[in-house]
């Protein structure tokens, strides 16, 4: 398997192609635009409405297969993997030809599963962020907003209310 796999790997050679960008409202172009500028991505024409407009990043940073390169050594990846097959056959063989697990590159703890998410249904931006760290952090933090929230409806809301209250004074005349 892990011999198939360094061939299939070798054969192809790796293709950057742009992704057409979704239709968007005008706040999510100007959100868009403003991530693609930090990751430093070219302007699509489609965001700057301009056709004959270059980014002048482009001329510095050489051709494609140098950027996507670049790219992809400065990725930061999950410990997970997902191979996408043509046909449920081609799928069911792998599974049961690596039912052991497999090594490739040095590394012996291979697992291939059957998971029940189709491609198109997978939520990839998300994906990949559930390191036990990350987990607590968010959790810890999503505790902390809801104090947050609790403190200041008390003290913008419940408190004048409560004083009103406790200072009602119920004599007549």
């Amino acid at each position: 398997v892990a011999e198939a796999l360094s061939k299939d790997l070798a054969s192809k050679a790796p293709t950057f192609e742009p992704q057409e960008a979704p239709e968007m409202n005008a706040l999510r172009k100007i959100f868009y635009q403003f991530e693609r500028n930090i990751f430093g991505l070219p302007a699509t024409t489609e965001t700057t409405g301009s056709e004959t407009e270059e980014d002048p990043r482009a001329s510095q940073q050489g051709d494609d297969g140098e950027k996507c390169r670049v790219m992809l050594e400065n990725m930061h990846t999950s410990p997970r993997a997902f191979v996408v097959f043509n046909t449920q056959e081609a799928m069911e063989a792998a599974v049961e030809a690596c039912r052991g697990g497999f090594s490739y590159e040095g590394k012996s703890d291979i697992v291939l599963e059957e998971i029940t998410a189709e491609p198109d249904t997978v939520q990839w931006a998300s994906f990949g962020h559930a390191s036990p760290q990350e987990k607590a952090i968010k959790l810890a933090a999503g505790f902390g907003i809801i104090t947050l929230a609790c403190a200041l409806w008390g003290i913008v809301f419940y408190s004048p209310y409560a004083y009103y209250v406790m200072t009602f004074n119920y004599e007549n005349g």
